[in-house]
């Protein structure tokens, strides 16, 4: 039964682990990645995500050809596979990110992919928020390789500001913020975000200055305020102005308050 083998594996806490991690019972963990429950799937790459330090000879190789197939995943064309392997790269990515790193290469052309062709609204979304957020924490700075951190926060900034203020998005606004933090906080973005981005700072404000937004919207945009650094409300304007007019930045200039 589906619900029985997830209620299993749920079930598995840190003091089973020293026994989950013995070949034996690492088998069985491995039949579960061909579940014909994601549920379960899912979870049996958490645990051996979690497992792995205690098993890397025997664990590691598993995980490494699971990851390629979440790879393909992503890139397939039925957008139901595609939500799948998106989530089991974030689950990896937050569990097991030296996996991640590994195969950085073959993981940023995808993801670069999906920001650029997914449609705003398209149900995909979510995940894929999700999956950005999870992947900036785990490889950090490397993800500015080929522009996809720069790209990631562009993204986000246009489907965000595409969104309206309707209580049903609101999920999908508060993984957005916390992607663009991710990006920012992880990826060595906060040098000069709002120049990078001219929109961010008018998004931002939106958010924290609407009373009818969600609380935790609010607190998310806050978060990357902080992140960012202090910014001269008298530039404002001029950041205004250069994204209407595709500037170079040059209005921008000390728009900046010490850090």
């Amino acid at each position: 039964d589906i619900s029985v083998r997830n209620a299993i594996l749920v079930s598995f806490h840190e003091q089973f682990f020293p026994y989950l991690a013995e070949t034996q019972f690492l088998r069985h963990l491995f039949s579960a990645l061909s579940d014909e429950c994601f549920d379960v799937r899912l979870q049996a790459v958490q645990l051996l995500c979690r497992l792995l330090e205690l098993n890397p000879s025997i664990i590691l190789p598993v995980m490494r050809r699971e990851f390629v197939m979440f790879i393909d995943n992503i890139s397939a064309k039925e957008q139901d596979i595609q939500v799948e392997g998106l989530k089991l790269l974030a689950m990896v990515a937050t569990h097991a990110p030296d996996i991640v790193m590994k195969f950085l290469g073959g993981v940023t052309p995808c993801l670069l992919s999906m920001l650029t062709n997914t449609p705003r609204n398209a149900p995909i979304t979510l995940p894929l928020l999700e999956t950005i957020a999870a992947t900036a924490e785990a490889v950090g700075p490397a993800l500015n390789h080929n522009g996809v951190s720069n790209l990631a926060v562009s993204r986000v900034c246009d489907i965000l500001g595409s969104l309206s203020f309707d209580k049903s998005i609101q999920t999908v606004r508060k993984k957005g913020l916390r992607a663009i933090a991710a990006v920012i906080q992880h990826c060595g973005e906060t040098i000069c975000p709002y120049k990078t981005h001219p929109t961010l700072c008018k998004l931002l404000t939106s958010i924290v200055l609407n009373k009818d937004e969600c609380h935790e919207c609010r607190i998310e945009a806050l978060r990357i305020v902080g992140i960012v650094g202090a910014l001269d409300p008298h530039k404002v304007d001029a950041l205004q102005l250069e994204a209407t007019e595709g500037g170079t930045g040059t209005h921008a200039d000390g728009a900046y308050g010490e850090m």
